[in-house]
């Protein structure tokens, strides 16, 4: 019986997946943001190890004298991230919404029509979808190829490809990423990379949010290989529906270095970007284990 139960399970996932997405695509937007925040109220309380791991990770960014700050913006990172799990089932219906956003181009990016490939985008997990539908949606970019995770389903992640491809976001599953992402550079499109969580466990150690810690070294790879600039980019809530994005330094790979010693200055200088983004918007970084380690501290 057990046996049968595990070859079933997949199937059942899938279904349960399936059914969730067209639920939510099916129901409104506003609907769909009042029942993520009432689920995200219901799994905040059940959740006591998750509750623990993000106000540890939020410990780093908030004061810690302060612990009642860090609970409430821990509370208030189940509310992001059910929010944009289902804005990210939405994508079209929030055009309205990009249009009226926010624009922080200190460095008239835009303006200067820089926002073209070949180059990296590059994000921490903060509406990493919606950033990216923001983006294609206010045309300030033509399409973009973006690294994602596998959800372990080939039906599920050809379902996640067609709907993204919808907006003109294509899909580079990680595990095929890196040959992926250089090919897409080489022809001339602009890679999306989030880069504050390493997933392969080959990431370069730095400084981040006054922790040694690892952070992937995918954008910078990328950009010392190709000579490509890589675009730090960030998608905020400033209220429950509107947004502001910024458009960070960007960093352009200096071919003069050793290829090592460039992809360690790189990585720590969005290892410093990054921080600068998280603490712009602490209670939408989504970080639900903890990331560092007690010991991990450093001056």
């Amino acid at each position: 019986m057990s046996r049968d139960l595990m070859a079933a399970s997949p199937y059942l996932r899938r279904m349960v997946h399936m059914a969730i997405f067209l639920l939510v695509r099916a129901i409104p937007l506003s609907l769909g943001r009042f029942l993520a925040r009432a689920l995200a109220t219901v799994l905040w309380f059940c959740d006591r190890p998750g509750q623990r791991a993000v106000a540890a990770n939020l410990a780093s960014v908030l004061p810690s004298r302060c612990p009642q700050a860090i609970r409430r913006a821990a509370r208030q990172t189940y509310a992001a991230c059910a929010v944009s799990v289902v804005e990210s089932l939405h994508m079209r219906d929030l055009a309205p919404a990009f249009a009226q956003a926010e624009l922080i181009d200190p460095w008239r990016l835009r303006d200067r029509g820089l926002l073209r490939g070949p180059c990296i985008m590059t994000t921490v997990h903060i509406n990493f979808e919606v950033c990216c539908g923001y983006w294609l949606l206010t045309r300030a970019i033509e399409g973009v190829s973006a690294i994602s995770l596998s959800t372990g389903d080939p039906v599920l992640d050809d379902m996640v490809y067609q709907y993204r491809a919808g907006y003109g976001c294509c899909s580079l599953v990680l595990d095929k990423a890196p040959l992926g992402s250089l090919r897409a550079l080489r022809q001339g499109a602009i890679v999306g990379i989030i880069g504050d969580r390493d997933y392969s466990g080959h990431g370069a150690s730095c400084r981040f949010l006054g922790h040694s810690y690892r952070l992937p070294v995918g954008p910078a790879a990328l950009a010392v290989q190709t000579g490509c600039p890589i675009y730090p980019a960030l998608l905020v809530r400033r209220q429950h529906t509107a947004f502001t994005a910024l458009l960070a330094r960007p960093l352009i790979p200096d071919p003069s270095r050793p290829a090592d010693a460039e992809v360690q200055r790189l990585v720590q200088e969005l290892a410093d970007i990054y921080g600068r983004f998280i603490r712009a918007a602490p209670a939408q970084w989504i970080a639900f284990h903890r990331l560092f380690a007690a010991s991990s501290s450093v001056g």
